[in-house]
């Protein structure tokens, strides 16, 4: 709404939740917020109750590496793997880091969590939810020393268990090291052979299936990065295409028939479809538009002009749709001989894909078996001494997880959070605005008044001061205008200023703003929570179009 007061608007007016806004937010919804906290809190109390203490155990671990002949080591390793220098470093942080993986690998952890599981009963957590949740092995920065970790409710099995990995590393020693790597080297050495045989022979099979069957060939790449997603296939693309033009044209045939012949959204399909533009119906009737629209400017539709204008129009639309639907016919017909001719049997594409997602298979285990050698390889090249236990496992003094405080008071924020943000979805559900500077903002109006909700017998004499005022300066009439949801009393107080003074006028619905005149003077009457946006807006367009301009704005508080 262009508005001459807009000037004298406060600039910095805006949005912004301010302490004010947040304590009249709390106020507004104390009931949810308290509910919501409440049931938080006593959830919080419940599960700490029932929750058991988590304890943890440690011990440490030094892991040496000899400096020798690195250089001859990287070189001897390049000429074998090919692969660059700086991808198999003989020591430092990569050797420490290779490791640290083997100690954390099922090779070395897994007999320890069978102990562990089969001690204490312990069925429903595999080896891998162990090892992530309960054990955690991490390397000490800048250092060679290791930190193991280990946590648990019951400490007795803490105690067990570091003494268990304790051991299990001891055994670990450089002879059994090069033992279980030529072991590891020699299996996924067979297995590499195994799957280069099947990935050859099912290769070979998916290849005669496609071409048997008339069916996409798909390439399986050694790179899985590259491969074909089993999913895409042309024929299968075409086929759906296919279906979703039939879908279109049905619908669109289905809309065409609901339309009206001379309704001008036939001459929307004559502007889309590229095949009925080239007749050039659609520029003829917009020639015509122009024509009839000319015509009807000096002439009635009676006018016999008209007349046949309107009716060459008519024609022209008729003829439109007709061609419309005819296209659209066949576009229909193109489509269901496609899905006929890339049909395919279901057993057939079954098969099929069965066959792609088997090579694939294949492919990924070929791959990671490489990958494996690789660094069995790497690891076998590597000459290094076994590491050193410097601290033996202890248990600390206090218990590692939340306290029943603690919980509780995580408890009673969540509560508070979710509260608050359950109020505000319901308050933007309910799209009120508490905010009286986002009134004025929507409004585009400066605030003349603000009233006190609670004390309405000194309303009539403000309102009357302010109305006076404007009254004895351009001594035109004062039109409030109240939206949103005028209680019954406001609407009492607000006759009883029009009975004082006859030149105070009350519009009590928007509907008859295109009766005031001009010179009156417009002021907007509302309450803080009980006007939506909305509401606002729609009486800004009213007052656009009848071209009126607001005074100002009186505020309940």
């Amino acid at each position: 709404m262009e508005n001459k007061n807009q000037d004298l608007i406060n600039p910095e007016i805006d949005t912004e939740f301010d302490i004010k806004d947040l304590i009249s937010f709390v106020q507004r919804n104390k009931n949810i917020i308290l509910i919501i906290t409440l049931a938080s809190i006593i959830s919080s109390f419940v599960y700490s109750k029932l929750k058991k203490a988590s304890w943890q155990g440690q011990f440490q671990i030094v892991i040496q590496s000899p400096q020798d002949n690195q250089s001859a080591m990287k070189n001897s390793i390049k000429e074998r793997l090919d692969v660059p220098l700086s991808l198999i470093d003989i020591g430092g942080n990569n050797e420490l880091n290779t490791e640290v993986e083997i100690l954390k690998s099922p090779s070395l952890l897994f007999n320890v969590y069978e102990e562990y599981k089969n001690k204490y009963k312990i069925q429903n957590i595999n080896f891998n939810d162990w090892r992530r949740d309960n054990l955690k092995i991490r390397l000490i920065p800048k250092t060679s020393v290791l930190n193991i970790t280990y946590e648990d409710t019951d400490k007795k099995a803490i105690i067990k268990v570091l003494e268990n990995i304790s051991k299990s590393y001891q055994v670990y020693s450089g002879r059994d090291r090069l033992k279980n790597v030529n072991n590891g080297l020699k299996y996924i050495k067979n297995q590499i052979a195994y799957y280069e045989k099947k990935s050859k022979l099912d290769l070979e099979e998916m290849y005669k299936y496609a071409i048997e069957k008339d069916l996409d060939l798909v390439t399986i790449d050694k790179n899985p990065k590259a491969n074909t997603d089993i999913s895409y296939l042309t024929i299968e693309n075409e086929r759906n295409l296919a279906t979703n033009q039939v879908r279109s044209a049905e619908q669109q045939l289905k809309r065409l028939e609901n339309i009206k012949s001379n309704d001008d959204a036939i001459a929307f399909y004559g502007k889309t479809i590229d095949e009925l533009s080239k007749d050039n119906l659609s520029k003829k009737l917009d020639e015509l538009d122009i024509e009839l629209a000319i015509a009807r400017a000096s002439f009635t539709e009676k006018d016999k002009g008209v007349k046949e204008l309107v009716d060459k129009r008519n024609f022209i639309l008729k003829t439109l749709k007709r061609r419309t639907n005819a296209y659209l016919q066949a576009q229909k017909i193109l489509a269901l001989a496609k899905i006929e001719a890339t049909t395919i049997p279901k057993e057939i594409l079954i098969k099929y894909k069965g066959l792609i997602r088997q090579s694939f298979r294949n492919q990924e285990t070929l791959n990671n078996l490489e990958n494996q050698l690789n660094i069995l390889a790497l690891e076998k090249a590597k000459n290094k001494e076994p590491w050193q236990l410097i601290t033996k496992p202890t248990i600390l003094d206090k218990p590692v997880s939340l306290g029943g405080k603690a919980i509780i008071l995580l408890g009673t924020l969540f509560g508070l959070t979710t509260g608050a943000l359950c109020s505000y979805l319901i308050e933007i559900k309910k799209g009120l605005i508490y905010n009286s500077k986002e009134i004025m903002k929507e409004l585009e109006v400066e605030k003349i008044l603000e009233l006190n909700f609670y004390e309405k017998e000194k309303w009539i004499d403000d309102i009357l001061l302010i109305c006076k005022n404007r009254i004895n300066i351009n001594n035109n009439k004062i039109r409030i205008i109240p939206i949103g949801n005028i209680t019954n009393d406001t609407k009492e107080i607000l006759d009883k200023l029009n009975i004082i003074n006859n030149r105070i006028l009350i519009e009590d619905n928007d509907e008859n703003i295109s009766i005031i005149e001009n010179s009156d003077e417009l002021i907007i009457l509302t309450a803080k929570g009980n006007v939506k946006k909305k509401e606002i807006n729609k009486l800004k367009n009213r007052l656009n179009l009848v071209d009126l301009k607001t005074f100002g704005l009186i505020l309940i508080q």
